[in-house]
């Protein structure tokens, strides 16, 4: 399926408030803002390549802003189990995890995200206990990260920008203003 528009606001889900989709592969392009997301993981979409989940394989964004939106893990969006994201020419802003194991902005978990020309602004991985990568948390998958900046984000534990355990691949990348509880201030 493929998305445009100018302003879409969702509220509430187990898993994507914003984005929910039996499809294999979704595309969203031309000033689409996501506000307000809502979810158990993914606050404004859950993307996974898990077989038993109903949910997003494939995403492709492009100058989509994803904003104030809130969840367990990956406050803006959760991109797991295979699944892949192109993030270009976004911006992911004031997005929190709440109480899973972070990402205020993305949470990455066994998965790929491809960032280019993209800003991550003032994200929290915290705000009641989620506590690693401000910006971003990779654990066990694939970071490409190409001209992106993440600003003014803020992590519980690690990371203000961002935390990995995964494979990280980084080009012109600015971190800056951040706050971590315990190590990575950007």
């Amino acid at each position: 399926g493929a998305g445009s528009g100018t302003n879409t606001t969702h509220n509430g889900a187990g898993g994507g408030g914003g984005g929910y989709s039996k499809s294999l592969a979704v595309s969203l392009s031309g000033q689409i803002g996501i506000a307000v997301g809502v979810a158990g993981t993914g606050g404004a979409f859950l993307i996974t390549n898990h077989t038993a989940a109903p949910a997003i394989r494939h995403l492709n964004l492009t100058q989509v802003n994803i904003k104030n939106c809130r969840a367990t893990a990956g406050g803006a969006f959760e991109v797991s189990n295979g699944a892949r994201v192109v993030v270009d020419r976004c911006r992911i802003e004031a997005d929190t995890s709440t109480t899973g194991a972070g990402g205020g902005g993305v949470n990455i978990f066994i998965a790929t995200l491809l960032t280019k020309n993209s800003r991550f602004d003032a994200c929290v991985a915290g705000s009641a206990g989620g506590k690693d990568g401000g910006g971003v948390r990779l654990s066990e998958g694939l970071w490409v990260s190409d001209t992106d900046t993440l600003i003014g984000c803020k992590a519980q534990n690690v990371g203000s920008g961002f935390t990995t355990t995964g494979l990280y691949l980084s080009r012109n990348v600015v971190v800056r203003n951040g706050t971590a509880g315990v190590d990575g201030d950007g």
